[in-house]
Formats: structure tokens, sequence, C-alpha cells
């Protein structure tokens, strides 16, 4: 039977500014985390502040990292490491006018389909759709159109 070798306990030291008790190959990257997050990414602090303010003007990551030469990514870190919020992706979504939800909804509850009311309104199947979800109308069930049936039943009692 074969004993295992013990091994030697690697050498430790405790952080400077801690006082944490780490391995000594450990010990150089545990310090530098305490470094302000500002200083430990490779941009300069001033073209920091200028990236902050590109950024509060509306650029977005992309167009800040185009202009200065650096990629997205790194102009996201520069913005957690400052503080800045990130945006929503996709941006805002456009205000939709009460009286046009109105105008949609009531179409709809005279028996327009979804598509027939998105294309008067020069809209998306989706947009429409979603306006009656936000205002609470029930979507009828697919299925034969209601108004064009009564339309050819009233035909029908004309011809006969």
């Amino acid at each position: 039977m074969t004993r295992k070798r013990k091994r030697s306990p690697q050498p430790r030291s405790e952080c400077p500014v801690c006082g944490a008790v780490r391995t000594n190959h450990n010990m150089r990257r545990h310090v530098e985390s305490h470094r302000d997050a500002r200083e430990r990414l490779n941009v300069p602090l001033e073209l920091q502040a200028q990236m902050v303010r590109m950024h509060r003007a509306g650029k977005s990551y992309a167009a800040i990292g185009a202009e200065l030469f650096y990629g997205a990514s790194t102009v996201r870190r520069v913005m957690v490491a400052n503080g800045i919020p990130g945006r929503k992706p996709g941006g805002r979504r456009p205000y939709l006018p009460a009286d046009e939800a109105l105008r949609r909804t009531e179409l709809y509850g005279r028996g327009y389909s979804i598509l027939e009311v998105a294309r008067i309104c020069g809209v998306s199947y989706a947009a429409i759709r979603n306006t009656l979800l936000t205002n609470d109308v029930r979507i009828r069930p697919a299925g034969a159109n209601l108004r064009w049936a009564r339309s050819r039943r009233s035909e029908r009692r004309e011809a006969a």
C-alpha cells in the first residue's frame, strides 16, 4: 500500500489593506482589488471623463468606442466603474396619444379585425394587438370575420 505524500503548506501573507490572509500567489490580485475601479481599467482618467460626457450627451457605447478607438464593452466597463447606469436596450418606446389608442380600440370594437385596423392606422399587427392588450380589450377568438358575415347575411336578405 502506497502512502500519500503530504504537500507542504504554501506560504501565506496578510493583506496590508484589510488584513485578509491569502497565499502569496493570490495576494497580488487581492491587493489589486482594493484599488479604485477606475484606476484598474486600462483607460486614462481624462479619457474616462470624456466618455462619460459623451454618454450624457446621448451617444451610444458603440459610437463612443468608435470615436475614441475602444470597444463598446470597454466603454460599458468605464461607465460601470464611474457609476453611470446603463440605458435600457432599444431606447424609449414611442409615445402613443390617448386619442390614437381610442381610435384603434373603437375600430376593433366595430368589428374590424386586428389586421384591418393595422392597415387603416398604418402600423403593424403587433402594435394594434399590444394597444388592445394594454387597454384591457378582450381579443376575439380567431374565426370568421363577424362584420363580413353580417354583411353577407344582409345581402342574402335583400336578394330574397
